[in-house]
């Protein structure tokens, strides 16, 4: 009975997901809203712009440490001091200028005083001056104390100070460059994935045919092993072909799987089983860029480009910065509160004054900061230079990597229409009896390989031309490189996206 009842289940659940299945509607995706929403929601372009929010903040602190700051404190304290941490002098000096009178008082009775008519009052004179001993108690005993003030400092000469601040205002557009390119990244990435799935799916379609033809192939072979027309050695060979036509065209509807998986993965969106490409592979315009041209063009447009040489200003800033910490420094304050012993019994208070802080000795420690920064700065240029040279060597290459591509692509569809001609005579002699089924399946064979031959060449010369425009740039323009049903006229102009991408809101 459980086991009825697991089946049961079972086969409805099948038939769910198979209703499912015929109930969900593919929905289209064109290359350029893969790429827009690859622009988007890629991983590296979110943390390329969590990284500038980051860098807008301590430009932020940078610029903070060359504006006034004010303060505000409050202290309300109970306390006992130690009267010996004051200073007071132990010992003291009394100087009386003038004689003063004294009164004289005699431990007997005053009728005595007043018999023997002793004196009652003397003059005294103190001697110029005096030494006197002072006693103090240990502690000041307890007592209150309270202290509210506001504090107000303004840096007036800090050249270090100026130029970190540069250097953050430098690296505030690299990482807006960084953005730039984490997203031409995500477009490119975007794109090899698109045509790729394009390529397995139009490479599974052409392989299905393929294999339709040789499984007729292989029956035409049989029954001419049955003629006595053919042996079975090539039964045999023509069976071991379809086998592996059959592999091939699993390996090919795999890859489609796996290249829509890693596209949906991009898109962040691996729950939608329902998205299908909507485009395809199409030839690329005939376009011949002199390469000087394309090289200054890359110049400008490269985003990566951009990050490494504001990263290079930003290195010789801080450089400097470190060069300029051991300069003086010179600060302006003023202070103004309350103190007494409880916020009831205060006087008012208040401080003007400057500070000059002149750095003298600190074992080498700004010579170190300085080694450091000198050493950055080198590894910067060092770098700027490097991609400057990688895009003079990248851009040539992927030039003539296209027009070889598109070379490729002229000759596949001259053998195409060579193929279906070579159909025809053979579907002619057929009727006139002077061919035989196996060479008109001949022929549909050779057809068939030269389409899936245009298929790849065509997938080659696109993903030659999306490097192109990566190389110089702007991924977009393999929008504008794509044919359409009106294709532009050959030896045209290459040229770039006018529109740019609109900025994020951290940008």
């Amino acid at each position: 009975m459980y086991a009825r009842f697991v089946l049961l289940a079972a086969i409805a659940c099948a038939l769910m997901r198979e209703g499912r299945a015929q109930t969900a509607v593919a929905r289209p995706l064109t290359l350029a809203e893969a790429m827009e929403e690859a622009r988007a929601v890629a991983l590296d372009v979110q943390l390329a712009r969590l990284r500038l929010t980051e860098t807008e903040g301590l430009r932020k602190a940078e610029r903070a440490d060359l504006l006034p700051e004010l303060r505000a404190t409050a202290q309300q304290s109970r306390q006992e001091r130690s009267i010996g941490a004051y200073g007071l002098p132990e010992e003291a000096e009394v100087i009386v200028p003038e004689p003063f009178k004294a009164d004289i008082e005699y431990n007997i009775p005053r009728s005595l005083v007043r018999q023997f008519n002793l004196p009652t009052e003397v003059q005294l004179t103190v001697p110029d001056p005096t030494p006197v001993a002072v006693s103090y108690s240990d502690t000041t005993g307890a007592y209150d104390w309270m202290d509210a003030r506001l504090r107000l400092s303004v840096p007036l000469i800090d050249v270090s100070a100026w130029r970190e601040y540069r250097a953050s205002t430098a690296e505030l557009a690299r990482a807006r460059a960084d953005v730039a390119a984490a997203e031409e990244q995500a477009m490119l990435t975007a794109g090899e994935l698109y045509f790729r799935l394009l390529y397995a799916a139009e490479q599974a379609r052409a392989l299905k045919e393929r294999a339709l033809l040789q499984e007729k192939r292989v029956a035409l072979f049989r029954d001419q092993v049955a003629s006595g027309l053919a042996t079975e050695l090539e039964l045999r060979r023509e069976a071991l072909a379809l086998s592996r036509l059959n592999a091939e065209l699993r390996a090919a509807r795999t890859e489609e799987t796996q290249k829509k998986r890693e596209l949906l993965r991009l898109l962040n969106r691996l729950d939608d089983e329902t998205l299908m490409p909507a485009d395809a592979m199409k030839p690329i315009r005939q376009i011949e860029p002199a390469i000087p041209a394309a090289i200054d063009h890359a110049f400008d447009l490269r985003a990566d480009l951009r990050s490494r040489r504001h990263r290079e200003i930003a290195a010789r800033l801080q450089r400097d910065a470190a060069r300029a910490a051991s300069q003086p420094t010179l600060k302006g304050f003023g202070t103004y509160g309350l103190q007494g012993n409880e916020y009831r019994d205060t006087v008012e208070a208040w401080s003007v004054g400057a500070l000059l802080d002149v750095p003298l000795w600190d074992f080498f420690k700004r010579e170190g900061r300085l080694d450091q920064r000198a050493s950055q700065f080198e590894q910067a240029r060092t770098r700027t230079l490097d991609l400057e040279q990688a895009i003079r060597v990248d851009v040539p290459n992927r030039i003539e990597s296209l027009a070889l591509a598109r070379d490729t692509v002229h000759v596949a569809r001259e053998t195409v229409a060579l193929a279906r001609e070579q159909l025809a005579l053979r579907m002619d002699q057929e009727s006139a009896g002077v061919a035989s089924p196996l060479d008109v399946n001949t022929a549909e064979v050779e057809l068939a390989e030269a389409l899936r031959a245009e298929g790849e060449a065509l997938y080659v010369c696109n993903i030659a031309a999306l490097r192109l425009c990566a190389a110089l740039g702007d991924v977009r323009s393999i929008l504008w490189m794509i044919e359409t049903d009106n294709p532009a006229e050959p030896g045209g102009e290459f040229k770039v996206s006018t529109t740019r991408p609109e900025p994020s809101r951290t940008e």
